[in-house]
């Protein structure tokens, strides 16, 4: 299996995106379904079946231990989808994010430590660019990427499975775990 760590968006966010993509005239290039869309957190690659297990537990185990995801504190939190851009290398339109509260980085760092514990990953320690891919295998840049502002509101990070199919690529869930919420004592003191 094929799996990874992603912030599944809501559909009134993959609406909004969809209508974004339509305005978006002048691409060539492959236009990714509204029901792809996500933002990836950390890409695990091929997984085995009892790795998955353990992946699981150890998830489970952290969230029902009362811990923070390794000493960090990783509450519900918003960010925010600005602009459209181009990558040339991966030749992708993408619509980036602005994370003021660094939430983002601090999920992906916090399910990273448990997963190390575990002993079965070792991660990309390429700098982290969170977005939302819209087309793929986009050749030149179009003239013109608009500016955007959407809100996401972070509550919840999913286990998702890519499976190839006839029609291109899909993404299945197999686990998703809400954010735990901040106690006022924690809110008041900053911890």
């Amino acid at each position: 299996m094929r799996l990874f760590f992603a912030i599944e968006l809501e559909p009134n966010i993959k609406s909004k995106l969809l209508t974004i993509q339509d305005r978006v005239l002048d691409v060539n290039g492959t236009a990714v379904p509204g029901e792809n869309f996500h933002i990836t957190l950390s890409f695990l690659g091929k997984v085995a079946e009892r790795e998955l297990e353990s992946i699981l537990d150890g998830l489970s185990v952290s969230l029902h231990a009362g811990e923070a995801f390794s000493d960090v504190q990783v509450s519900p939190f918003s960010v925010t989808l600005n602009q459209l851009t181009y990558w040339p290398k991966p030749k992708i339109i993408a619509a980036l994010i602005d994370d003021q509260s660094q939430g983002l980085g601090r999920l992906k760092k916090s399910i990273e430590s448990v997963l190390t514990s575990i002993g079965h990953f070792q991660f990309d320690r390429k700098s982290y660019k969170p977005h939302v891919t819209l087309f793929r295998h986009v050749d030149e840049p179009p003239k013109h990427l608009a500016d955007l502002e959407l809100t996401v509101a972070v509550k919840r990070f999913s286990l998702l499975e890519s499976v190839q199919g006839r029609h291109g690529v899909n993404y299945h869930m197999i686990e998703s775990w809400p954010l735990k919420q901040s106690s006022i004592k924690q809110q008041l003191l900053g911890l």
